[in-house]
């Protein structure tokens, strides 16, 4: 074996990869749980280009010695070098969750969220000096990075764009997007607000919406109206008829209480934008919010209609539908008509068999006598049999309890 060892060793300075690896298979086949020869086996594979025969190899080592930290980084650091980063990340995550905690693992993952780690040069340093073929060389980068999905490589360049040409709002606004898209809101908002606090003057700044609307949508996300307020403003009194503005001047009002106002502007956007999936939505709750079930309703079936795939709307669809029915009950509770509040507390029991407070209407229904509970019932009208049926199904039952009273 010491033999066998030493043949690699020295088959792998003179960078004879074939050679090495048959070693390394004799090796292996009278020592199959030697980690080191597995390792210098799937380098030789990685050495030689062979990385689709790396990559299966470091896929098998994962499993098989699932309880090292090698193999795992190993693998991630090929994939990265693939260009595909998020299946590195993915690999990793996992790792963490098989092993727990571990400095190897956290490290390798440091080097995915940080592109200047292994090479800094790899992304040049600009400042508004530099020329303009530099500019164009790594907007081309840029363009490279997002198509191999690198994106912490493409925002290290991004940064550098913004730093050769701060006056670009292009490169701006790309910034922002990788980076809210990337899900960091806080990054927008360090980047983004310095430039409208104080708001500014000149109109070229409010040209374009979608960059201060980006600013604003991280503002509200991290619950700060204050500040989203003045340039949400200007977005109005530049941009009127745009939807977006609309919709996020709504939410805002209806982060502050002013729903009047909010359902003011979105009825008047609903009328230009009817099959929006988003205003409808939001229609929906704000009516909610205000009591008006009914047209809460109907602005849900309409979102459902436009989305059928989006179960949140669904859900609230149904929440509403729920609410209202509950309080129809309360209402013919209140005017006495005991038969058609047990009619539509028995339709809310059947749609939530757990829900106490249904059950503490019913059992007050159930303790009036009889003829209370028929004293000013409303009439059945034909088209409503669910609701006879109901209406025969309590009536029945308060003849039990009667027949149970008296025996």
């Amino acid at each position: 074996m010491q033999q066998l060892i030493g043949q690699i060793d020295a088959a792998e300075s003179r960078g004879e990869w074939l050679e090495l690896e048959r070693l390394c298979n004799l090796c292996l086949k009278e020592d199959p749980a030697n980690w080191s020869v597995w390792e210098r086996l799937a380098r030789s594979q990685e050495s030689r280009g062979a990385l689709d025969q790396a990559e299966t190899l470091w896929r098998h080592l994962t499993k098989r010695f699932n309880q090292r930290a090698e193999p795992f980084v190993a693998l991630a650091a090929l994939l990265r070098r693939l260009g595909t980063p998020e299946a590195a990340r993915i690999v990793l995550e996992q790792a963490l969750l098989q092993q727990g905690p571990s400095a190897a693992l956290q490290a390798s993952l440091h080097v995915l969220d940080d592109p200047w780690i292994n090479d800094p040069s790899a992304i040049p340093s600009l400042d508004p000096s530099s020329p303009a073929q530099q500019v164009a060389a790594l907007l081309e980068l840029v363009r490279a990075h997002l198509l191999h999905g690198r994106l912490p490589e493409a925002e290290a360049s991004l940064e550098q764009l913004v730093n050769a040409r701060p006056q670009s709002l292009q490169f701006h606004l790309q910034l922002a997007e990788l980076r809210w898209r990337r899900g960091d809101a806080s990054a927008v908002i360090a980047q983004l607000l310095p430039s409208y606090q104080p708001l500014p003057e000149n109109i070229a700044a409010f040209a374009q919406a979608a960059l201060p609307l980006l600013l604003v949508e991280a503002l509200l996300q991290h619950q700060r109206p204050t500040d989203a307020e003045p340039i949400l403003a200007a977005l109005r009194h530049h941009h009127p008829e745009d939807l977006q503005v609309q919709l996020l001047s709504a939410d805002l009002f209806y982060a502050n209480g002013l729903d009047l106002q909010a359902l003011q502007l979105l009825d008047a956007a609903a009328s230009n934008q009817p099959l929006h999936h988003g205003l409808q939505r939001r229609l929906g709750e704000l009516n909610q919010r205000l009591g008006h079930w009914t047209t809460a309703i109907d602005h849900f079936r309409r979102a459902v209609a436009i989305d059928p795939r989006d179960p949140g709307t669904r859900a609230s669809l149904d929440l509403a539908e729920r609410e209202q029915r509950w309080w129809q009950a309360e209402g013919a509770l209140e005017q006495g008509q005991w038969s058609m509040a047990g009619v539509l507390y028995r339709e809310l029991f059947e749609l939530e068999p757990g829900a106490e407070r249904v059950q503490q209407r019913l059992r007050f229904l159930q303790s009036l006598s009889p003829e209370a509970a028929l004293v000013g019932a409303p009439p059945v009208t034909p088209g409503s049999a669910s609701q006879r049926l109901a209406l025969f199904a309590a009536c029945l039952d308060r003849i039990e309890a009667a027949l149970d009273t008296q025996a």
